[in-house]
């Protein structure tokens, strides 16, 4: 008999089928709040398999191309003839950024919500510099731009302005990356936007532009068009396009709210770590644990489903569950 502790951060997960619907967010993330909800992302969105480098030319121009036949570079706003030499493969976070973790750098590599095409020039002016808000331009045109940024108020730093068009769509596929390969060490010019941790990963000065990227340009149905693409090809979706209101509970103005709550009716909830006395039930369920388990709380059998944290008060509760082939524990904390 196996003992799970089903709230801890080393989540255990059952095996998800080949094709990953964007519901599997709602099954798994919902209750969830912070380096949980972070971790949760991270297991269940990863691709199912990823793209041979021989073919990845061939897929990006079948994700971004229009329905003129043109390519939408999304760093300049340009469309690219696909059968244009002078395109290139380009990483949104640079592969030189996990220069210690070679088998990050090999994924991402390949990772199609990571890639895009553009030109090489741009390629080339890019470089491995950030993406970021320009101050003072010094390449590019209206549309896009390359220059250098205040860097906290003091040092400047050398960044590329993408589109405004895309910007949000580029901060999603930046939330989506940070999220599934988090870096234990940053090098290069990722040291200057990414944090060496697994949440929040993104600093506050990377937030400054990347939220208000994702706020001013909303998921376009273009975008939900790309991110199905890329399921069909690599078996995984970017829960930031499904659920946009996944970076605010991990790095906006509601990090303090689990997600899937607002509005949810409570018998929808799924256990979480922390209850507030007054709020919604403890419903005992959870899609990691059997559907047949049987709940104590406190030591004591319970056979509702549902338990109101003011019958247990403030502090820490213990809840233990059996079912035929698991058992396990799980601490929740009530607070005023």
């Amino acid at each position: 008999m196996s003992l799970r502790y089903a709230l801890s951060t080393a989540l255990l997960l059952p095996c998800l089928s080949s094709n990953v619907q964007a519901d599997i967010i709602t099954d798994y993330a919902t209750g969830r709040t912070g380096p949980y909800l972070k971790s949760t992302l991270q297991e269940i969105c990863r691709p199912h398999s990823l793209c041979q480098h021989e073919h990845i030319n061939a897929a990006l121009c079948e994700i971004y191309r229009t329905e003129s036949g043109h390519i939408s570079d999304i760093m300049t706003g340009d469309v690219l003839q696909p059968s244009n030499q002078a395109t290139t493969v380009h990483r949104l976070i640079p592969a030189e950024w996990y220069a210690v973790d070679p088998e990050l750098r090999s994924a991402t590599d390949a990772d199609l919500f990571n890639l895009c095409l553009t030109t090489n020039e741009t390629a080339e002016i890019r470089s491995t510099y950030p993406l970021y808000d320009v101050e003072i331009q010094s390449d590019g045109d209206e549309t896009w731009k390359f220059g250098t940024t205040d860097y906290f108020g003091d040092n400047g730093f050398t960044c590329l302005e993408p589109t405004d068009e895309h910007k949000g769509e580029i901060a999603r596929s930046i939330f989506y990356v940070v999220t599934v390969y988090p870096a234990k060490l940053w090098t290069e010019w990722g040291e200057t936007l990414l944090l060496h941790n697994g949440y929040p990963t993104l600093s506050e000065f990377a937030l400054q532009s990347y939220l208000k990227w994702h706020r001013e340009y909303p998921v376009t149905e273009t975008e939900m068009r790309r991110n199905d693409a890329v399921e069909k090809l690599q078996g995984n979706r970017n829960p930031y396009i499904d659920h946009p209101d996944l970076a605010e509970h991990l790095w906006g103005n509601r990090m303090d709210e689990p997600f899937g709550g607002d509005g949810t009716a409570s018998d929808n909830l799924p256990l979480h770590s922390t209850y507030t006395l007054t709020g919604p039930d403890i419903n005992l369920k959870s899609p990691y644990i059997p559907s047949d388990a049987r709940w104590k709380v406190d030591g004591k059998s319970v056979t509702s489903g549902h338990i109101r944290p003011s019958d247990l008060g403030v502090g820490q509760h213990e809840l233990t569950y059996e079912s035929l082939n698991e058992s396990g524990k799980i601490i929740i904390t009530i607070t005023q």
